[in-house]
C-alpha cells in the first residue's frame, strides 16, 4: 500500500517537472540524431556509419574487397550490427546523464520511453 502512495508520489514530481523533462529529452534526442557512430567488420575493411539513434548513414565497402561480393553481405551486416549497438550504448548513456542530472526516480529507458526518445 504504502508501495503505491510513493509511486503517486514520484509520479506527481515527474508531473510537475514534465516540462524541464521534455526540454532535456528534446536536447539528448537532437544531440543523438547529430551524434556519428561507427561499425566495423573485416578489420575495418566494411564500416557502417549511424546516428546516435541507429539510423544508418551509410556503408563504405574497402575497394579490396569489391572483387568478393560473396565475402561482402556478412561483413556489411556485421558493421551495421556494430554502428546500432554503439548507438543503442549512446542512446543509453545520454539518457542515464539525463536521469542523473535531474534526479530522477525513474531507470534511464522510462525517461527515454516516456518523452519520445526512442529509436
Amino acid at each position: 500500500m504504502f508501495d503505491s502512495f510513493k509511486q503517486a508520489g514520484a509520479m506527481a514530481g515527474l508531473m510537475k517537472d514534465l516540462p524541464k523533462l521534455q526540454a532535456r529529452a528534446k536536447e539528448v534526442t537532437e544531440m543523438l540524431e547529430a551524434a556519428r557512430v561507427i561499425g566495423e567488420a573485416g578489420g575495418g575493411a566494411v564500416r557502417a556509419r549511424a546516428d546516435g539513434r541507429g539510423r544508418l548513414m551509410d556503408v563504405i565497402v574497402a575497394p579490396a574487397l569489391s572483387g568478393s561480393p560473396g565475402d561482402i553481405g556478412p561483413l556489411v551486416t556485421e558493421a551495421v550490427r556494430d554502428a546500432q549497438a554503439k548507438a543503442t550504448a549512446l542512446a543509453a548513456h545520454e539518457f542515464g546523464r539525463a536521469v542523473e542530472e535531474l534526479n530522477l526516480p525513474i531507470p534511464a529507458e522510462s525517461l527515454r520511453g516516456l518523452l519520445g526518445g526512442g529509436s
